[in-house]
């Protein structure tokens, strides 16, 4: 029994219109999709934007009321810190120990040092995040960059400059 031109020719209408539903459904959810992870990455590249200016913001002020010796203005920006910081952070951790032990600063005269190069390192380290994190899904497979510890940073600025570690 012969198919008729008509048997074709619906059967290639049938085909067309399923390719071309299925083609604009998968294009509208691959468009949606690629516009919710743009909204979230400005959204979270735009808060942690605003994070990096206030710890950048209060470890001025640390400086500024240590080297002014107030260190009842130094307790409050612990706090400070305190809440912007990651308590659970190993590193963030020693930054809080740091700023504790600075309102006993007449010790240790290497402590303001020691914490503005531990507030660099944090906020080098998230800076280098926000970058990978802005980048196409695609090119965030390349190794996440890790947070330097300060005994790395400092075991290699002692190579560098052949200086012996200020405190352990």
């Amino acid at each position: 029994m012969p198919v008729s031109k008509e048997i074709y020719a619906l059967a290639a209408a049938i085909a067309a219109l399923v390719s071309t539903v299925t083609a604009t459904t998968v294009s509208g959810w691959v468009s949606l999709r690629n516009s919710a992870r743009m909204v979230q990455a400005q959204y979270i590249t735009g808060e942690r934007a605003k994070w990096r200016d206030r710890v950048r913001s209060a470890a001025l002020e640390v400086h500024k009321a240590v080297s002014a010796r107030d260190f009842n203005r130094v307790a409050e920006l612990t706090l400070e810190l305190r809440l912007l910081l990651n308590p659970k952070d190993p590193m963030d951790a020693e930054i809080l120990d740091v700023v504790g032990n600075l309102q006993n600063c007449q010790t240790a005269q290497s402590l303001p040092s020691e914490f503005g190069e531990r507030i660099a390192l944090l906020l080098k380290h998230d800076w280098d995040r926000a970058k990978r994190e802005a980048q196409p899904f695609f090119r965030r497979f390349s190794r996440a960059s890790e947070r330097i510890s300060y005994e790395d940073f400092w075991n290699a600025e002692c190579r560098r400059k052949n200086l012996a570690k200020p405190r352990s």
